[in-house]
């Protein structure tokens, strides 16, 4: 499934959403957010020890906040639609 634009010259391509995300683009975002500071981590942490339950991280990419949750023993899934993102939290295991 795919995005579909228009163009200048009036084609109407699809765009795999997963592709926006492949390859130097998925090594570059797992880079630079591994050591990001947002104070997402705290907000989110809250809200999922708070519903005492298990948690999906949805576009979870190359798992920043998923890993970080992870290793604090939270019950915590992810998915992204892009496979070169989920394969870092992978290989990560």
């Amino acid at each position: 499934m795919g995005v579909r634009g228009r163009t200048p010259y009036g084609e109407t391509p699809v765009v795999d959403e997963g592709e926006l995300f492949a390859g130097l683009a998925a090594e570059q975002w797992a880079a630079t957010s591994r050591d990001d500071a947002r104070a997402d981590a705290a907000f989110y942490r809250d809200i999922i020890r708070a519903q005492g339950g298990r948690a999906l991280e949805l576009g979870c990419g190359t798992g920043r906040l998923l890993l970080t949750f992870l290793t604090e023993g939270l019950d915590v899934e992810g998915c992204d639609i892009s496979a070169d993102m989920l394969a870092r939290p992978r290989s990560s295991d």
